[in-house]
């Protein structure tokens, strides 16, 4: 985490005030030139880049416009926007009046500006955590992501947007907070804390570097980036399978004479509808039992549909416990939505298959039963398999146990 206090503040208004780690703004003009930036050195701020940091906006009047982020080769207090004004920036530029936010590049004159915009405005005492991202090894220059996370903690945006750029730069300079190009005079109170320049260790980009250098290819060679960054992909499908590390809720929601509803999820744990447990049962044993009203009283399972007993005659919303899906990467520098104690397990599947495609079969059969074991152990650790001791339906393996634990013993 970066020290605020390191970067050089241009607050002729003294609006603005400075602390290790958070900048608090009040009755910030936004048609004043005010800038907290930081000399990074020459090509400071090169190659793949990731920053995060949280943003909030406590209050403000008018329409704010106000740069919450950008890297520029100009030391001016504020990037250019005049005609005459030639700089090469990227920039996270907040516009509550036109389109919310949106990312800039410029590369020289004004006349060489893009832009990418995320229509949505931010109401006053939201927060949110910002990854901006760049990312050259995406087409002919690279592209910039800008992903927002209601929670820090949280591994999939709430929105993101991506530009695609036009050059290739290295940048000496880094903008935390710049105003005084709006031609809207406003205030603005808020602050941005918590700027973090590190890459996340469990993000695409890093785990492909991760098991390139296990190889000993740094580059891109006899194992492509292509099929490397597959295998990653596949991995963490393989792992939330095989563990069920995502468990979440969602509501079905029944329907008068609808026998079966779609839900996409690896395992449906349980069903609970109005605070009590349902037990679950098997669809060939539909239309069995007699009950005295048609509200849920049992559920069922066949791959992506669920349905209840008896036969609904209205609206019913039904708790579903679920092992859900996952995601995996939304940007090289995102992080799957596993489990952190499971990404571990990523690495070690990439090299199964790494090995595998370099006939090495003996070394790949060996970590695979790392990975199997790795598995298990995690799973026990961190995953809940409570059953619901109110089912009818047990799996064949605990009808097994049962059977063992009922048979006779002596001779």
């Amino acid at each position: 985490m970066i020290d605020y206090t390191t970067f050089t503040e241009e607050d002729p208004g003294s609006h603005i005030t400075v602390a290790a780690n958070t900048i608090t703004f009040a009755g910030l003009v936004t048609t004043e030139e005010a800038c907290v930036w930081k000399d990074m050195g020459a090509g400071g701020v090169n190659d793949d880049f990731v920053h995060t940091f949280t943003f909030t906006p406590s209050s403000f009047s008018s329409n704010p416009y106000v740069t919450i982020w950008g890297v520029s080769n100009s030391p001016s207090a504020v990037f250019a926007t005049a005609s005459t004004m030639s700089c090469q920036t990227l920039a996270i530029v907040w516009d509550q009046s036109a389109c919310g936010f949106y990312l800039m590049e410029q590369n020289g004159l004004p006349t060489t500006m893009s832009f990418n915009y995320l229509d949505y405005t931010l109401p006053a005492g939201t927060a949110y955590t910002y990854r901006v991202s760049r990312d050259q090894t995406t087409g002919t220059y690279g592209t910039l992501t800008l992903e927002m996370f209601v929670n820090p903690t949280d591994s999939i945006p709430a929105y993101s947007q991506t530009l695609t750029l036009s050059a290739k730069v290295d940048y000496q300079y880094m903008y935390v907070l710049s105003t005084g190009y709006s031609l809207v005079s406003g205030t603005l109170a808020g602050t941005t804390k918590n700027m973090s320049l590190t890459i996340d260790p469990d993000c695409l980009t890093r785990v492909v570097s991760d098991v390139r250098e296990i190889l000993n290819e740094p580059n891109e060679g006899f194992w492509l980036n292509s099929e490397l960054q597959s295998w990653a992909y596949d991995a963490v499908v393989d792992i939330a399978v095989r563990t069920q590390c995502i468990p979440t809720t969602t509501v079905v929601s029944t329907a008068s004479g609808t026998k079966s509803y779609a839900l996409s999820a690896i395992e449906t744990k349980y069903a609970v509808y109005n605070n009590i447990g349902l037990r679950k049962t098997i669809e060939k044993q539909d239309g069995h039992d007699f009950y005295p009203d048609r509200t849920p009283n049992k559920w069922w399972q066949r791959q992506s549909l669920v349905g209840f007993e008896p036969l609904p005659d209205g609206t019913y919303p039904v708790n579903m416990y679920i092992a859900d899906s996952p995601t995996t990467w939304t940007s090289p520098f995102s992080v799957p939505s596993i489990r952190s104690e499971f990404r571990n397990l990523i690495i070690l599947y990439m090299l199964i298959c790494a090995y595998i495609k370099d006939g090495k079969m003996k070394v790949a059969s060996h970590l695979y039963d790392v990975y199997i074991a790795d598995i298990k152990d995690l799973t026990t650790i961190y995953t809940e398999e409570d059953l619901d001791p109110r089912s009818d339906y047990l799996p064949p393996e605990l009808i097994q146990v049962k059977e063992q634990e009922n048979a006779p013993t002596g001779r």
